[in-house]
């Protein structure tokens, strides 16, 4: 009680000194005073840019690609949305980082985004005549598994490049909202996704949390022994280990192609190399070995007689070179004997025949 009397007492003295100060500035008549606190003007000051937090917006990605001079032609800001079904809301789907691509024309953006983007696509599926099958995406069925939307609305896709580049330059400075389907656009809600991945993706057999059962475990090991047994050998656990790293996606129709494949280093290092393999190559070893002593041992067969052939022909050289000497002896022995005489020593016989007298005609 005491505080609320000096309490009020206290009120009314701070009330006395303000009609004091009223009744002074009341005295002029040219001075208004503002019932307000005084306040300083200052000169407008320029806020600065917002920064951008990275819990409020997302991180923009830039296409890593070489500068060229016709690279910002076109540009796509695209934010990527992973979806399981074409039903499915955009606002459930995984929502990727904002990727900007640039190029010269719409097809060098759209290999830029299939080589950003693809990596979520798990496959392509496709119903035939109540059949679910498993395809492996292009680039080049890119609208079979990925959609734009802008504006809210799907782009259709019946485009041809030089529409598609005309809608990318309308799209300048938007996002654009690019939808990306993990089996593609033949999965349109979840009843047909969940047929899909009971015929094709889904292990047959499985144990109650879900992953691979024994059955399926041994299937691969069995698989993995056929193709990979003449050229590794190990223990069953080792096989084992091998075949947990390819179920242990959980989807089936990636597990023949992880089969063909060489094992992880992890598991190779364990594995040794197989018997037969060691005694395969010993055996073509030895028949190259043995083709290529077979190669010599014609060659020294075929020289024998070039050998022999060799000697027939010194021999027949030889007999020549006796024939020659002997007719060069017999020419160089006529020579010897047949001596010419010399010029002064040959008379003329005419001079001294006897000249006989004409019988006949001396009548």
């Amino acid at each position: 009680m005491y505080e609320a009397s000096s309490a009020s007492s206290e009120k009314r003295g701070n009330m006395a000194e303000e009609g004091e100060g009223a009744s002074v500035i009341g005295s002029s008549p040219t001075v208004r005073v503002s019932p307000y606190p005084l306040c300083e003007r200052t000169s407008p000051q320029h806020l600065s840019p917002p920064v951008a937090s990275s819990c409020q917006r997302p991180r923009v990605s830039l296409d890593a690609s070489p500068e060229r001079l016709d690279q910002h032609r076109l540009q796509l800001v695209v934010q990527g949305i992973v979806k399981s079904t074409v039903g499915q809301r955009d606002s459930s789907g995984r929502v990727l980082e904002i990727f900007a691509a640039n190029g010269a024309t719409f097809s060098d953006i759209m290999h830029k985004i299939w080589e950003k983007f693809s990596c979520h696509v798990k496959g392509m599926a496709v119903k035939q005549d109540d059949t679910w099958t498993v395809e492996k995406p292009a680039e080049s069925s890119w609208t079979r598994v990925m959609q734009f939307k802008a504006s809210g609305r799907v782009v259709p896709t019946t485009k041809t490049q030089q529409h598609w580049s005309r809608w990318a330059v309308s799209q300048r400075g938007e996002n654009v909202t690019l939808v990306i389907y993990e089996y593609g656009l033949g999965i349109s809600n979840a009843r047909a996704l969940d047929e899909f991945m009971q015929a094709c993706i889904r292990p047959e057999h499985t144990d109650r949390s879900g992953a691979a059962a024994e059955a399926s475990i041994r299937e691969i090991v069995a698989r993995l022994q056929d193709v990979w047994g003449a050229t590794y050998q190990g223990s069953a656990v080792i096989w084992r280990m091998w075949a947990n790293e390819i179920t242990r996606n959980l989807n089936r129709s990636t597990w023949e192609i992880a089969v063909l494949d060489p094992p992880a280093p992890r598991v190779e290092r364990l594995l040794q190399a197989a018997d037969s393999q060691v005694a395969q190559h010993l055996t073509h070893l030895t028949m190259s070995t043995r083709v290529a002593l077979d190669i010599v041992n014609a060659s020294i067969a075929d020289n024998e007689p070039l050998q022999g052939r060799w000697k027939a022909f010194g021999q027949c050289l030889e007999n020549q070179r006796h024939a020659l000497a002997a007719r060069k002896e017999t020419l160089e022995g006529l020579l010897v004997d047949i001596p010419l005489p010399a010029l002064n020593e040959v008379t003329d016989p005419i001079p001294r025949l006897e000249n006989l007298e004409d019988m006949e005609h001396r009548d």
